[in-house]
């Protein structure tokens, strides 16, 4: 898993994603997630734990993520971006889709005029 799984070791997890709601989501937004994260959410549907010593990561399940993507209207300030997690502060967990193969990121929300 790569990236995500150095990130999620340790994690409270959640039940996993079922391939077809995994799928659902990739037909409904037109975007195919990164094979790290797909594999992610086959064993956890989101989740979190602390990073380091003042670090936090949330992954999120797959019903949130659309509830985030439209609360920091990603789809019009970063539409480039999929937001699929936060640090419980300021940056949001992204998958950047102007890479290619795409890749994870985070990005400053505090900078998207909400």
């Amino acid at each position: 898993m790569g990236n995500l799984d150095r990130l999620a070791h340790d994690f409270a997890r959640e039940q996993p994603a079922g391939k077809e709601d995994i799928e659902s989501y990739e037909r409904r937004s037109a975007r195919d997630f990164p094979a790290s994260y797909r594999e992610f959410l086959l064993e956890a549907n989101g989740g979190e734990r602390p990073v380091g010593e003042s670090g936090y990561l949330m992954l999120w399940p797959l019903n949130a993520i659309e509830d985030h993507l439209k609360g920091y209207q990603f789809d019009l300030y970063a539409p480039e971006f999929l937001p699929i997690g936060s640090d419980g502060g300021g940056e949001a967990l992204v998958v950047d889709y102007k890479t290619e193969p795409h890749q994870l990121g985070h990005i400053p929300v505090g900078d998207l005029p909400v």
